[in-house]
């Protein structure tokens, strides 16, 4: 069966791994280290958060019939409400303020509504000159979820075993 990305997977076509089918690996050395290296840098990803400022407001409502049925932030994400959600939206290079004014029009052109500019709209000079958003890896969350103490006793037989190898040669 055959689904397009677009579409997705559906969850009645997946089964699960067969694991007495799957061959062990013997991992030494330096492809040891690296696998390590990774499964850290993966754990790390979990845990990334943004520091400051992640919501920008909302730019625009879409009201029909005197009804909000969507909203669009100023980064130009779009929020639509009920059996509006199936709408396809334009997407393009642009972003920010300029991406939220297109969608909102396109989606109050779809639904034969208007759009009402909210006072916390950006223009697109005050969303180029807004700070640079950076992350950071929250690892209090780490401890507290266990995942670092798993990944540091790893790191310790990794240690213990390239020691021991070291030792043989």
């Amino acid at each position: 069966m055959t689904s397009s990305p677009s579409h997705g997977i559906p969850v009645s076509s997946l089964r699960p791994l067969d694991m007495s089918k799957v061959k062990a690996v013997r991992l030494e050395g330096q492809d040891l280290v690296d696998f390590y290296r990774q499964t850290k840098e993966i754990i790390e990803q979990e845990y990334t958060v943004p520091n400051g400022q992640t919501d920008y407001g909302e730019y625009a409502r879409i009201e029909v019939g005197g009804k909000s049925v969507a909203s669009v932030s100023n980064e130009g994400y779009a929020e639509i409400s009920g059996s509006f959600g199936r709408l396809v939206l334009e997407n393009d290079e642009i972003g920010g303020p300029q991406l939220a004014q297109r969608r909102a029009q396109q989606i109050a052109k779809a639904l034969g509504g208007t759009v009402v500019k909210s006072p916390t709209a950006m223009t697109q000079a005050q969303w180029q000159d807004r700070p640079a958003l950076t992350f950071t890896i929250d690892f209090e969350a780490m401890r507290r979820d266990g995942r670092m103490e798993s990944w540091t006793n790893a790191a310790s037989f990794l240690t213990a075993q390239l020691l021991g190898q070291n030792d043989r040669s």
